[in-house]
């Protein structure tokens, strides 16, 4: 048979899936084509697309290859002939990222990312992806991708319309074709236009003072993302509380200490308190000027009980003898 040559990628991802172009003479069209990995103890079917050019997947081997370099690439065109090429194809771990500095970036900017992990290795074909919803970016080249050793890299995020939407990840790729497993979060963000609450819920007790705990206020971009350090501005908090369902009598009232002020996409809200507030749903709105309202659910139960109450007045007189014809009850009540 012709000899065989391996154009990149030089060496193919453990895992299996990487797509090699062979080149070399005299590569008739045939059903019977393959490729022969580690010896040619494994073969996987070849497609001849001219005489000097077929295209093969290398399989799953589940190991990488022992030293730098490689195990043995032939081509058959025929049952029992093999080429005797011996042509270095080296098997390489998948890499995984274990951590992304910082977690994201904006939309219109280029920034570098740092990837840590293990795996990495200093090649051409040395690839990242940033995966979210709306599809994958590959990146690739010295001018978008760097290794600095075995256990760290640098991609440089590329330019989107706008943001991206969760979950959102960065990917690696050693042969630029099979990429990691591993999903750590790094999100595309854009301009703020909207407000996040956390939690988006909370369950109280009822009692003559009940504080809401620590609420946090978020501004979020069009997809949903919290911005953070990419909001500049400044803005204040206001809360307001009303029932869930409207139109129902005048809600409790919010005793507010201090101001909450949405600072670098962010407010901590732990000043409010709920006056003596019933049993039932309510929304806590949280509003800016900017960026509208971001909403809570509130759901409130009865609290501890504190104290006995006659709900049901007995009858006014009495002949000693028989039972009143008006029974009392009493019911136990919470401080609310």
């Amino acid at each position: 048979t012709a000899p065989a040559v391996v154009v990149p990628p030089p060496l193919v991802d453990a895992a299996g899936g990487t797509r090699l172009r062979i080149t070399g003479e005299g590569f008739i069209p045939t059903t019977t084509a393959a490729c022969a990995f580690d010896g040619g103890t494994t073969l996987t079917p070849a497609t001849v697309e001219s005489m000097t050019v077929l295209w093969c997947l290398a399989p799953d081997t589940g190991r990488s290859s022992e030293g730098c370099e490689g195990q043995a690439l032939e081509v058959q065109l025929a049952p029992g002939l093999v080429s005797r090429n011996a042509v270095p194809l080296r098997r390489v771990p998948t890499p995984a990222v274990l951590g992304v500095h910082p977690p994201q970036g904006y939309h219109t900017d280029r920034p570098w990312v740092t990837l840590t992990g293990y795996g990495f290795l200093a090649v051409p074909t040395l690839a990242c992806a940033f995966v979210s919803p709306e599809g994958v970016i590959p990146v690739q080249g010295p001018s978008d991708v760097q290794s600095v050793g075995p256990a760290e890299m640098r991609c440089r995020q590329p330019v989107t319309p706008g943001p991206r939407r969760a979950p959102s990840h960065v990917k690696v790729s050693i042969d630029g074709q099979v990429f990691s497993q591993t999903q750590q979060p790094y999100a595309i963000v854009g301009p703020a236009v909207a407000l996040d609450a956390e939690p988006r819920a909370m369950t109280l007790r009822a009692a003559r003072r009940v504080p809401l705990g620590s609420l946090v206020v978020y501004s979020v971009d069009a997809a949903g993302n919290r911005i953070l350090n990419f909001d500049d501005g400044v803005d204040t908090v206001v809360p307001t509380l009303s029932f869930s369902g409207g139109g129902d009598p005048e809600p409790p009232g919010l005793l507010v200490a201090g101001t909450s002020v949405l600072q670098q996409g962010r407010a901590h809200v732990h000043n409010v308190t709920v006056v003596a507030p019933a049993v039932g749903d309510y929304v806590l709105r949280l509003a800016t000027t900017r960026y509208g309202t971001a909403r809570v659910a509130v759901r409130v139960l009865a609290g501890l009980p504190t104290r006995l109450a006659i709900v049901n007045q007995p009858s006014a007189s009495t002949n000693n003898r028989d039972d009143l014809d008006v029974q009392p009850v009493l019911v136990l009540l919470d401080s609310a």
